[in-house]
């Protein structure tokens, strides 16, 4: 009885050494010294004005931090992530910012989408000196206050969102150009800054402004907004608007039969379900693209079938570009094989990136050095098929060669049934 007594206690030693050696061995496994993990840490927006995107986000989020432990982690340390809801607002931002670094100890910061909210995250990214590569915030204001420590993946700034639509109107033959333009934006921080660059682009293009106006991210009825583009028959109206306010503009717009020849949106097109919300009214609608899923950039493919596989839709170019931060912290992090705040910043300041969206280097200030953006049109194929083809440029702008243009613009676009 003695005998079998201690079989079993014997059994069970062997068996609580084998899984002490085993979580010694996966700690030993971590080359980073004294980490068990990297703890990466940041805010989206679930809730709010912003949380249309703010949700890809934080899948994508998800799926880089699956694929990473599938993998092995980084540099054989596991990825922890925490994200908390900022509900779109920046003083809530700042405070779960401050939050993450003071008490969740976060080893590594992650970006908010919107450049409101990454304009609220980065002086606290500075505050603590903490790097900060974020994919959600592309506005001219960060990056023009001295930021040492934040680095943008976006394939703009803010106020080159709308260059490519003007550079196309510019090679067409003079008396084909459309002559005016509505420019609508949003009081946010993105939207005033690329709305403001449309002033000079017109000016450039020698069109005329008819109606240059702001509208709150609160508002409900766009009613007046509309029936003042209706009165102006701008032959281009420009929407430097988000997702929620740009479904509502295009449907008030179809209600009082306002058909501009070209009809840009900023942000709000972008989502791969946008014709699934707005239908039909989707035709022909124009939008500037950091990255079409198709595009043969080193991981890219990978990504967006992953992307569809785990979520069963296909993914869009903002929360990619999301992705895309967490690419180059995971390409810094195992190139200097370090978590130090000052090793990582000085990194990111010389070395070049392999991303989903192309070679990627930072300028001096943190702002991406080359401005890639794809001008794509929403159309309807005869199979029924909604499709974003590319209609400007003809190849990409890192000088690679590549032919992103996929077919010719419907312009002037079809008119709202």
């Amino acid at each position: 009885m003695a005998k079998a007594h201690w079989g079993r206690w014997g059994l069970a030693a062997v068996v609580i050494m084998a899984l002490l050696a085993l979580g010694t061995s996966a700690r030993a496994a971590c080359a980073l010294p004294g980490k068990s993990e990297i703890h990466f840490g940041g805010t989206v927006s679930l809730t709010g004005v912003f949380s249309d995107d703010g949700k890809w986000y934080k899948q994508v989020y998800d799926l880089w931090t699956e694929q990473v432990n599938a993998r092995g982690g980084i540099l054989g340390c596991p990825v922890k992530m925490t994200i908390y809801d900022d509900k779109s607002d920046a003083k809530t931002v700042v405070g779960l910012f401050e939050k993450l670094i003071t008490v969740d100890k976060v080893d590594i910061l992650v970006s908010p989408w919107t450049s409101a909210l990454v304009y609220a995250a980065s002086p606290v990214a500075e505050k603590f000196e903490k790097v900060l590569v974020e994919g959600g915030g592309c506005s001219e204001v960060i990056y023009s206050r001295g930021n040492k420590w934040i680095f943008n993946t976006m394939t703009a700034t803010g106020n080159g969102h709308a260059l490519g639509v003007f550079n196309w109107i510019k090679t067409l033959p003079p008396d084909k150009r459309p002559k005016t333009v509505a420019n609508i934006y949003a009081e946010s921080v993105w939207s005033i800054a690329s709305a403001d660059a449309v002033r000079f682009f017109a000016r450039d293009a020698d069109m005329r402004i008819l109606v240059d106006e702001a509208y709150s991210l609160k508002t409900t009825d766009f009613t007046p907004l509309v029936q003042k583009l209706k009165a102006a028959n701008a032959d281009v109206v420009l929407l430097h608007s988000y997702f929620a306010d740009t479904v509502q503009i295009v449907k008030t717009m179809k209600e009082l039969k306002v058909n501009p020849k070209l009809l840009w949106s900023g942000a709000g097109s972008s989502h791969t379900n946008f014709p699934e919300v707005v239908g039909d009214l989707a035709e022909g609608i124009v939008t500037g693209s950091h990255v079409e899923p198709w595009m043969p950039f080193k991981g890219n493919k990978e990504f967006s079938e992953a992307f569809r596989k785990k979520y069963g839709k296909e993914v869009y170019d903002y929360p990619a570009v999301g992705y895309a931060a967490l690419q180059a912290l995971e390409q810094g992090i195992t190139a200097t094989k370090s978590l130090d705040q000052k090793v990582l910043q000085k990194y990111f300041r010389t070395a070049s990136f392999d991303l989903i969206m192309g070679p990627t280097r930072f300028t001096s200030t943190g702002a991406p050095s080359v401005q890639t953006l794809v001008e794509v049109q929403w159309q309807k194929g005869q199979d029924g098929k909604w499709k974003r083809v590319i209609y400007y440029p003809e190849t990409d702008a890192y000088g690679l060669g590549i032919k992103v243009k996929t077919g010719d613009i419907q312009y002037p676009k079809r008119v709202f049934n």
